[in-house]
């Protein structure tokens, strides 16, 4: 039994969760992506070659799993084998998604939920399951306990076979824990499933497809919308299952007249007997369901023309196909032996070492039009998953239309902070494009295709928001991410690995350069607002340009030989190591560097992912500080720096002959400039770093946007890197001509938007010298509000001017917003230009 604290592979152990037949689960911390997961731990017994191989059967249906990328599917994030020295040394482990919430048999209970929400859940069952059904996975044992439904009403369906079922079958309603620890993998010679969910195909031990997990969502749905079973209330299992077997059930409608007649049809279609009388997919049974076909089986001649219905070697087989003789069931009698015998087999599935199933894992589905096809044709599909539609008339009707995705707080606080301002500027640049170029979609010059956004909120689940916009709309890129580890795990988990590229126009951790790719294809992952390494080469230029000069003049001060002391006060996220790290080898003071400095620089973290602990340690700064008494402090404000840290230190400060210059790797907050008020002194002591924005691209765009839009922004706020994002995939898709618009072949565009190249600047002025040039199969060198796009192929970054800002003041001399000082570090230069000139 492991312990908190212990390390398996990557993971350090947290808690347990439960305990199984095949092992234990526990609630784990992954450091790399800063994210707990549920890790399951396999008994050493099972995964000893001698063991009917059952590690490499566990590790082959994990990674079978862990194919599927799909909003509603737990995710698998690693299966492996412990390499350790201890007793568990080749054991298997495989890393889940920990899912927070209830399992749907307890909401079933809620009589008080909406049907509109039960019927949401079904969807998302319904095309779960279709997601494992294109990857030639058949689940076997769908029911409401394989369900669970987080508390943000999000749905995940659980084990696609990962391994057996440990508790017992009639344990009464599951906690989320359970509901991750059992699974339904078959045994040598038995039926796997819960025998009232089970298709009579199924049953019988015939070959499967996915048309039996169909049935089975058929008996939730039932269960879901009138509160019993098809074939009647509880009582006999025996005889529920016999019914199963040989009755239809009485339509949903005739339980309760107020469920929709189609909706009706669709749960009776999925529970026909005949595997082709039901749905040819899920993906038809979902368009049926949502009301936009006829739910009519189709007639015996139909059925004879589609082939992947009548098509059963294509099936996964869990059990060799028998005569027709032996598989016809003529009387109750026998329906109820099948019957005793099924669940027989069902609870004796946690004594039975399971063994490898058949390989096949093809699957007989109907071929359904590409996901981006069936969501262009409805602009409900687009706007799902708290979406918002951006685009002209007639764009989601023409086939030519690009689609760009957009990942924003649209939400809450951080909605009205910043998201709504980064949509405004995406959909300013958007309106540019549409009214510049109406008149050539098709023309002499070749066509402008038309571009159009689909933007969803990042505040609830981003995962399950981009996976929206990559599998239902189809995007070649997202722009937007509000957080370094939000587009980390996102590019790494989805985007990536779908060749869909990744804007970032909020975050400026250093870390987004690493980011893996794919050998021999261009990079994925770019950026247009600025690196914070470039932030870390500004300070570490300006602190011995202008701050130690000015402390070493201070009357009584350090003079001449005095020793200069300098911090930094950070939180311990890891996306801020890298940034620490620069600083440390950019910065130099006292004539020497940080690290020679020894003792006179500090590096002073909190723990911002426990807000109690946060403050504790926030307070132990603070006391740290006001003994160290430094003359320089650099700090990453997470928005409660200036309550836990400014605050406190400058009431307890101590030394008369100087105070503390504080310096922010990004805007001063609001929270700073209310500290500093009316007070000069305190004023002269605060600045920040930002990108330069008094170049006429962003004093344009400032304009443009205030005419447009009522929530007026001003140069130091503007939204400027979301902008350029929209121009800079414009120029791309029209660099690519009549070519296929992926995420590669978008990137690989980008190298026709630098130098050399015609010098363009972003905005109306510049869009149809900019198109002709690109058609011409020229080159161009953009300009953004933000600064020089002028790409570094290799890392995604660009060189952006960063100014070191002062605080300005309103009518009534009060500190009010951040302006720039007149010193600006130069990213191409690598040089200081210019001094501090603050009022």
């Amino acid at each position: 039994m492991l312990k908190p604290g212990d390390a398996v592979a990557r993971f350090t152990i947290v808690s347990l969760l439960g305990t199984g037949g095949m092992g234990q689960v526990y609630r784990a911390r992954d450091p790399h992506l800063q994210r707990s997961v549920a890790l399951k731990i396999l008994h050493p017994a099972q995964v000893e070659a001698t063991q009917t191989d059952a590690a490499a059967r566990i590790l082959r249906e994990a990674r079978a799993a862990a194919a599927l990328d799909h909003p509603n599917v737990v995710a698998i994030f690693e299966v492996g084998i412990i390499d350790a020295t201890d007793d568990l040394a080749g054991t298997a482990y495989i890393a889940m998604e920990l899912v927070e919430g209830r399992s749907l048999r307890d909401r079933m209970a809620e009589r008080d939920t909406p049907r509109e929400e039960r019927s949401r859940w079904l969807v998302d069952i319904a095309r779960a399951l279709g997601a494992a059904h294109a990857r030639g996975l058949v689940h076997r044992d769908i029911k409401p306990e394989n369900v669970i439904v987080r508390e943000d009403g999000v749905v995940k369906v659980l084990d696609f076979g990962i391994a057996q079922r440990t508790l017992p079958e009639h344990a009464g309603p599951m906690s989320t824990t359970e509901a991750q620890i059992i699974s339904t993998l078959s045994t040598s010679g038995g039926v796997a499933g819960t025998p009232i969910y089970m298709a009579p195909e199924q049953m019988r031990g015939e070959a499967i497809d996915g048309r039996a997990d169909q049935f089975a969502w058929g008996v939730v749905a039932y269960e879901l919308l009138c509160g019993e079973l098809p074939w009647g209330k509880g009582g006999d299992r025996l005889q529920l299952v016999a019914n199963l077997m040989s009755k239809d059930p009485a339509p949903l409608a005739s339980r309760d007249p107020t469920i929709a007649e189609h909706v009706s049809a669709v749960v009776q279609r999925a529970l026909a007997k005949a595997p082709e009388a039901r749905f040819a997919s899920m993906s038809d049974l979902v368009t049926a369901f949502e009301g936009r076909v006829s739910t009519r089986a189709p007639s015996l001649p139909e059925r004879a023309s589609q082939a992947p219905l009548a098509a059963p070697p294509q099936a996964i087989a869990t059990q060799p196909t028998k005569p027709r003789a032996v598989r016809t069931i003529a009387t109750v009698a026998a329906l109820g032996a099948l019957a005793i015998g099924a669940i027989l087999l069902a609870r004796a599935r946690a004594r039975t070492s399971p063994v490898t199933p058949p390989s096949s894992s093809a699957i007989a589905v109907s071929a359904t039009p590409s996901a981006s096809a069936r969501c262009a044709a409805s602009r409900d599909c687009l706007s799902r998953e708290r979406c918002r539609v951006l685009a002209e008339p007639g764009d989601l009707d023409d086939p030519d239309t690009v689609w760009i995705g957009a990942l924003l707080p649209l939400e809450g606080d951080d909605a009205k902070t910043f998201g709504e301002k980064e949509l405004h500027a995406l959909d300013l640049a958007r309106r540019d494009f549409a009214h510049m170029m109406v008149g050539f979609r098709r023309g002499a010059l070749g066509r402008a295709r038309p571009i159009a956004l689909v933007a969803c909120d990042d505040s609830h689940d981003p995962t399950r928001a981009v996976r929206h916009l990559v599998d239902d709309v189809g995007v070649p890129a997202v722009v937007g991410f509000r957080t370094a580890a939000e587009i980390i795990e996102i590019a790494g988990a989805t985007l990536i690995p779908k060749d869909v590229l990744a804007i970032a126009t909020l975050t400026t951790s250093p870390l987004l350069t690493s980011i893996p790719h794919r050998t021999g294809q261009p990079r994925l992952v770019w950026r247009t607002t600025y690196n914070a390494t470039q932030t870390a080469a500004a300070l570490g230029a300006a602190i011995p340009a202008h701050f130690e000069p000015e402390l070493r003049a201070l009357p009584g001060g350090l003079g001449k030989t005095g020793a200069m002391r300098v911090a930094l006060v950070r939180s311990k996220a890891t996306r801020l190591s890298a940034f620490s790290n620069a600083l440390f080898t950019a910065l130099s003071y006292n004539k020497k560097s940080a690290l020679a400095n020894g003792g006179d620089y500090r590096e002073l973290t909190f723990d911002d992912a426990d807000p109690a602990r946060a403050e504790a340690d926030c307070a132990s700064i603070v006391s740290e500080l006001a003994l160290f008494a430094p003359h320089v402090v650099v700090y990453v404000d997470d928005g409660s720096l200036p309550k836990r840290v400014i605050v406190p230190l400058e009431g307890a400060w101590k030394n008369a002959q100087y105070r503390p210059r504080w310096l922010s790797v990004s805007t001063i907050s609001a929270d700073v400039m209310a500290f500093v008020g009316t007070d000069a002194g305190r004023r002269k002591r605060f600045f920040g770093v930002e990108e330069v924005t008094t170049s006429p691209a962003n004093a344009r765009l400032v304009m443009h946007y205030n005419e447009v839009f009522d929530d007026k922004v001003t140069r130091g706020a503007a939204p400027n890197s979301s902008y350029d994002a929209f121009y800079l995939l414009a120029y791309a898709t029209y660099a690519l001509g009549d070519d296929a618009i992926t995420g590669a072949s978008l990137a690989r565009a980008f190298a026709r938007l630098v130098p050399p190249g015609r010098p363009i600047e972003v905005g109306v002025a510049g869009i149809f010298d900019a198109f002709s040039a690109l058609r011409r199969g020229e080159s161009i060198d953009l300009d953004g509000a933000t600064g020089h796009l002028d790409f570094n192929l290799a890392t995604g970054d660009a060189p952006i001017d960063q100014a070191i800002v002062c605080i300005g003041l309103d009518d009534h001399g009060r500190a009010a917003e951040s302006v720039e000082s007149g010193m600006i570090y130069g990213s191409r230069t690598r040089a200081l230009e210019g001094s501090i000139r603050c009022k």
